[in-house]
């Protein structure tokens, strides 16, 4: 009895998924046109000036991702130092955009499964991505909060 109870009950409670508001194309496109001033394109790909930088926004819905992705200074790849302060920000001082590296550029990213992008996440990537490129070559920070340092202990000392 509890089980075919248990069971009925379970078939009326919204999944998850059920929950949380889908985002269509023309509705994001509606929504970044309020976010961003100056944006151009098409939906599914824009582009727009943000102050000193190029913001680029790119959505694939057959990949499920959302993009938004500024391009920072070129890099030289053999700057060693310079690679290994981008890989150690991504891993406590970037939190939701991370830095990336592409044709010999830098590139502060934010990446989010698109159907359950809610404004909010846009607000903090649009937030967090002007704020890692701003911040590349001093704190390399995409806010003002990051992670603690963590020292990690090899065992085999």
């Amino acid at each position: 009895m509890f089980s075919l109870v248990l069971a009925t009950w379970m078939a009326t409670v919204p999944l998850a998924d059920d929950l949380v508001p889908r985002v269509d194309l023309a509705a994001f496109g509606r929504l970044l046109q309020k976010k961003v001033r100056n944006l151009q394109g098409q939906p599914g790909l824009w582009k727009a000036r943000d102050g000193k930088f190029q913001l680029f926004i790119e959505v694939d819905e057959r990949l499920n991702r959302v993009r938004i992705m500024i391009p920072v200074r070129p890099i030289d790849c053999d700057d060693k130092q310079l690679l290994l302060t981008l890989l150690s920000a991504n891993f406590d001082r970037a939190l939701e955009a991370k830095y990336a590296v592409n044709r010999r550029m830098i590139w502060s990213v934010f990446s989010h499964p698109f159907d359950t992008l809610t404004e909010a996440d846009l607000d903090n990537a649009l937030k967090q991505v002007r704020q890692l490129a701003e911040n590349t070559g001093t704190t390399f920070s995409s806010t003002n909060n990051h992670f603690a340092t963590m020292e990690v202990v090899d065992d085999d000392d």
